[in-house]
């Protein structure tokens, strides 16, 4: 058995954040667009959080943001004010993947993702999903195949981390000279609003293309440019 350990740490809440909750998003940053999924305010300053840049924010100021912008802001900031005193909503998970390579005869390979999950601090309020896609690669091709997905839906009901182990199994195709290996993996975990919370993926080109890979189905095959690749 043969364990390939990738370990991911995301950010962690900081308290005098201000956190808003959002689905993707365009934002105006000096007029550029920046498409950001999730942000945090702190002081005169915005963190923009981009798929590209994950886990790293984008920083800056308030008032290089479009005036429209700015009003998204202050909306979102009254919107809390009326809510009374909680938790910051939408903190940044912690996620731990390690892939267990196992057993493999001539018509599969088994694979097992066991993702770890926990809060940053305290207990974590928001139900979440938990999407995985499974890469592999057929024997002399130079495509991926997306060899499955899974969503699951779950809560951290304490502070402690909680691991669920995702099994796989890559079958060889019909007419194929032998199993697809193993290539990699995309995890994502967003809450029920649709922002992201926590990204992980293998290799990094998967990470840093996550919204082109997290776009395709069971099946599908792409390339290294994530551009789909036709079945002959």
């Amino acid at each position: 058995m043969r364990w390939v350990c990738i370990t991911v740490v995301l950010l962690s809440v900081v308290q005098v954040f201000a956190w808003g909750r959002q689905k993707e998003r365009t934002w105006h940053v000096k007029g550029k667009p920046v498409q950001a999924t999730q942000y945090a305010v702190n002081g005169d300053k915005v963190h923009l959080y981009t798929v590209e840049d994950w886990p790293e924010p984008r920083v800056v100021f308030i008032s290089d943001l479009s005036s429209a912008d700015q009003e998204y802001i202050k909306a979102g900031e009254n919107a809390e004010a009326g809510q009374g005193a909680q938790s910051p909503v939408c903190p940044m998970l912690d996620i731990n993947v390690s892939v267990d390579v196992g057993k493999k005869t001539d018509e599969w390979q088994e694979v097992t993702l066991r993702t770890n999950v926990k809060p940053p601090g305290g207990t974590y309020r928001e139900k979440v999903n938990m999407k995985i896609l499974l890469v592999g690669k057929e024997a002399g091709a130079s495509h991926y195949t997306v060899i499955d997905r899974k969503t699951y839906p779950f809560r951290l009901p304490t502070a402690e981390p909680l691991t669920l182990d995702f099994k796989f199994r890559l079958r060889k195709a019909r007419g194929a000279r032998a199993v697809p290996k193993y290539a990699g993996y995309l995890v994502e975990v967003s809450d029920d609003t649709g922002s992201l919370v926590a990204l992980a993926g293998y290799p990094a080109a998967f990470k840093k293309d996550a919204g082109k890979l997290s776009a395709f189905s069971r099946g599908d095959r792409f390339d290294q440019r994530f551009q789909p690749v036709p079945e002959k």
